[in-house]
């Protein structure tokens, strides 16, 4: 399996919510993440998926994303997507729109070492 296998692996159990896949793809205890705004750096995947589900899975529905530009190395692949959502519900203190309207952000991911491992918004 590719790095860059790898972390597709890794978006598309968290897209399907097969989250008992995702050991496959990250070492749970060592994955890093950073909402930026949000957490900082926090490290461990549940404490990842908890901020997620009470942050931006709460406000924002429909999440889409679309891969902006991909580059590997022999040791790391670094993802560059635009995720869309819809804002439905308060977020940052920021009200939705009524009708609710679409928003994007940049999403950067790096795997190593066969591991998705760090994870920026």
């Amino acid at each position: 399996m590719t790095l860059l296998d790898t972390y597709n692996g890794f978006i598309g159990a968290l897209a399907t919510g097969q989250l008992d896949q995702l050991p496959i793809f990250v070492d749970p205890d060592a994955y890093t993440e950073d909402c930026v705004g949000l957490t900082g750096w926090t490290q461990g995947l549940d404490v990842a998926l908890a901020n997620f589900q009470f942050g931006i899975g709460a406000a924002f529905a429909d999440l889409t994303m679309d891969v902006r530009d991909v580059v590997e190395s022999p040791g790391s692949v670094v993802i560059r997507a635009r995720v869309s959502a819809t804002h439905v519900a308060t977020f940052l203190g920021i009200e939705p729109d009524r009708p609710p309207g679409r928003v994007g952000l940049d999403r950067h991911g790096q795997t190593r070492a066969g591991r998705a491992d760090r994870l920026a918004v």
